[in-house]
């Protein structure tokens, strides 16, 4: 066997099992590929990179959150060889689809609440908590 075949198959080894590890950017490929239904090859094609290269990006940890992230994915996919913003829209639909099955906001919460999304309010700051009627639902007296 020769010594470069040798060091691809145990680097391939450690990307197989940093892929239980959420820190490494192996798990965020691993479940893409999962709820994607990807293989290998198809995921490569997706992050326009060659096969060969997806160990490589497998074995890089994950981006910093922003103000950095931008600059890491860039990195990272430099590195690999792979489209910074596929790569960038892979990491950031993993981490999406994680909060929401967890039910929390990805890298931070709100301060009022523990939802995910919290799109509009109700009723005011100070409001004795009755709903505000929107304009299609008031009536007139």
């Amino acid at each position: 066997m020769n010594p470069n075949n040798s060091d691809r198959t145990d680097l391939s080894r450690i990307a197989r099992l940093a892929r239980a590890h959420p820190t490494y950017v192996a798990h965020a490929l691993a479940q893409y590929q999962q709820d994607e239904a990807l293989d290998d090859a198809a995921l490569a094609v997706y992050l326009q990179c060659e096969d060969s290269m997806l160990v490589r990006l497998a074995l890089c940890g994950l981006p910093r959150p922003a103000p950095q992230f931008a600059d890491d994915v860039q990195e990272i996919a430099t590195y690999a060889g792979a489209n910074p913003m596929r790569l960038m829209r892979l990491l950031r639909t993993v981490e999406a689809r994680r909060a929401l099955q967890e039910g929390i906001e990805p890298r931070q919460q709100t301060r009022e609440h523990d939802l995910p999304f919290v799109a509009a309010r109700d009723r005011e700051d100070g409001d004795s908590g009755a709903r505000k009627a929107s304009p299609d639902t008031q009536q007139d007296d």
